[in-house]
């Protein structure tokens, strides 16, 4: 009786208390479990498709937004140099020497504001100014060589409006803001007929009337 006894021990499963299993039934349940918690073909290829998805949709939103945001008016603003005479007009970069062109017989020198439509669709310009950095500005309205306003301003297209350099250094006299070296900035701003204003970068007065 004790032999059989024994051999019963030896052969059958015992019960665990700490985990509540069968203790010679967990190999076969662990095994049994990573089968059961192991993806299917069917849902390898269900969370492909559902990434291919969320990716073709995020794609599709950033082109929309990209090409919504072209779609309107968008226009940038340059201040340049100009010099007026002998039946036309020259314009160049701030910065740039005007006593060669001064000695050729261009002898209006000029500030422009360059107006440039780099959306899609057309826009109007209704007021131009040059701005100084104390908050004062400047334009010489009703000059004959500039756009009339309001201007439409078609896509892909540029306008340029003049102020006499003259001009604005008397004006810049009367309003400037003193300081301890003496240089003071201005920038180019338009206007458009939605209210938008749009400004250039300042450029400091002093490369302007160095090189002339």
């Amino acid at each position: 009786m004790s032999c059989s006894t024994s051999r019963l021990s030896h052969h059958a499963p015992t019960w665990n208390g700490q985990n509540s299993k069968w203790r010679g039934l967990a190999p076969d349940a662990a095994r049994y479990a990573e089968i059961m918690n192991a993806p299917t073909p069917l849902e390898i290829v269900t969370l492909v498709i559902a990434v291919v998805g969320v990716v073709l949709a995020a794609a599709t939103f950033a082109w929309q937004l990209a090409e919504w945001k072209l779609s309107g008016d968008r226009v940038k603003v340059q201040l340049l140099l100009g010099a007026i005479g002998r039946g036309g007009i020259v314009t160049m970069p701030m910065g740039t020497a005007t006593a060669p062109l001064v000695q050729q017989g261009f002898q209006e020198l000029v500030f422009v504001v360059r107006a440039i439509n780099v959306g899609r669709l057309p826009t109007t310009v209704t007021n131009y100014d040059i701005e100084f950095d104390n908050g004062a500005a400047y334009c010489r309205a009703g000059a004959v060589i500039n756009p009339d306003l309001p201007h439409r301003l078609e896509s892909q297209s540029k306008a340029d409006f003049h102020t006499s350099m003259d001009e604005v250094q008397k004006v810049l006299g009367l309003v400037r803001s003193r300081k301890p070296d003496g240089v003071d900035r201005i920038r180019p701003r338009v206007t458009l007929a939605s209210g938008k204003t749009v400004q250039g970068p300042w450029e400091t007065v002093a490369v302007v009337t160095t090189s002339v």
